[in-house]
């Protein structure tokens, strides 16, 4: 099983796939319609595990889908959510109407809602256990879909306007699937442990820029709210994720400093400051070293 976290695009160069998709998802958003792909049937996909949320809407189609261990059937009228860096394949013996939606955090919190996860709960959960014979919904996001398509293969695409549109697939989703759904409440201890740590990982970073919060928690002040010795908690965090608990605080400080570079008036001291460092020039290493760019440089884009 591969243990690294895949792009959006090391996923479809592994596919082939790449002419079928905008070759820009830096923005962070894509949308695909799986048929006319070009799959040689029957296809089995190789164990990937990407950075991305998925829903794979699936009209007319079989096959299988699996979910770190847990293997579903893929039938005319399912739907499947999967969260950011869980392990996944899948395998069609038919695709005739079935679509992908995919998107990363940083489109999640600058184009739907910057409190997505107390809006749609449901984003914590690793695995949503697939909805069949939704017929109902799909008769609700027919247009929708079209919808989105469309402006998404605009050569001007407006990304607000798909935010917009994002927005109310998942509204519809959560309505139709999850209203009284609790993801801290389902799976097993170890799952329970992970949904429990993102859950604290946003609220710290909430509060920290609404200044509720004093300090960017560390990796044991997460184990210790659970009551686990930090070799362990960090160790069922990265069996599980892929990554480690500074790995994801490291991800989580770059995917809300790009936000408040791009959307506030806030100088890059400033943000350094929220971010827990001293100096801003060593969060302007931090950036560069993850993004290849300055803050300044980012911020002008």
């Amino acid at each position: 099983m591969k243990k690294t976290v895949q792009s959006f695009w090391e996923v479809h160069q592994q596919f082939n796939v790449l002419d079928t998709v905008e070759k820009d998802f830096t923005k962070g958003f894509a949308f695909l319609n799986l048929a006319k792909i070009g799959f040689q049937l029957p296809f089995q996909s190789s164990t990937i595990r990407p950075d991305y949320f998925s829903f794979l809407i699936v009209k007319k189609g079989n096959g299988i889908c699996v979910i770190d261990e847990n293997s579903h059937s893929v039938e005319d009228n399912t739907i499947h959510f999967t969260n950011m860096n869980v392990y996944r394949s899948f395998s069609w013996s038919d695709i005739n109407q079935a679509y992908l939606i995919a998107f990363d955090e940083y489109f999640l919190k600058k184009y739907v809602s910057k409190i997505s996860y107390k809006e749609f709960p449901f984003l914590l959960t690793e695995d949503i256990y697939p909805h069949k014979d939704a017929i109902d919904f799909f008769d609700q996001i027919d247009i929708l879909l079209q919808d989105i398509a469309h402006e998404y293969n605009k050569s001007d695409k407006n990304e607000n306007v798909i935010g917009h549109l994002l927005g109310i697939f998942l509204y519809r989703f959560k309505d139709a699937f999850c209203m009284n759904y609790n993801p801290i409440e389902e799976g097993n201890p170890k799952s329970k442990i992970v949904r429990v740590f993102k859950k604290n990982l946003e609220e710290n970073f909430n509060d920290i820029q609404s200044r509720k919060g004093k300090k960017i928690w560390r990796a044991k002040d997460y184990a210790e709210h659970q009551n686990y010795h930090p070799n362990y908690f960090n160790s069922i965090i990265k069996s599980k994720t892929g990554k480690t608990i500074q790995d994801w605080i490291s991800d989580k400080i770059l995917s809300e400093s790009k936000i408040l570079l791009k959307e506030t008036s806030l100088s890059i001291k400033e943000i350094s400051y929220i971010f827990g460092y001293s100096e801003p020039n060593h969060f302007s290493a931090f950036f560069l070293k993850k993004t290849k760019m300055l803050p300044s440089e980012y911020k002008k884009q």
